[in-house]
């Protein structure tokens, strides 16, 4: 079954991230778009998923996600709202990917 939707996207990758792993963020996010800019070039995104309880860091999180989105295309962002939490923040990841495939790694692990 083709789950592409036609978008050109092969591959989604969900990298969920709570405002513990901020300062490995960039490296993470670096690391990942060398990769997947090399294998599968124009056919992938990262779907950045932030959740953690409302506090200042999670905001600078946000903001710090948000900069990254905007820098590159190839990165989508979603908040998980209400319950946070890994779970919740993989099934809103996987809910919010395009690629035909669909993996994820956590932000400390690229």
């Amino acid at each position: 079954m083709d789950t592409s939707m036609g978008n050109g996207i092969e591959v989604s990758v969900i990298v969920p991230t709570t405002p513990g792993y901020s300062s490995l963020l960039n490296r993470t996010v670096q690391e990942l778009l060398a990769h997947f800019r090399e294998s599968h070039p124009n056919q992938f995104e990262l779907v950045m998923v932030t959740n953690g309880k409302v506090s200042p860091s999670l905001e600078n999180l946000k903001f710090e996600v948000k900069a990254l989105a905007n820098t590159h295309p190839e990165i989508r962002v979603s908040h998980v709202t209400g319950k946070p939490g890994k779970g919740a923040a993989l099934q809103l990841g996987f809910a919010n990917s395009s690629g035909r495939y669909i993996c994820f790694t956590d932000a400390d692990l690229p």
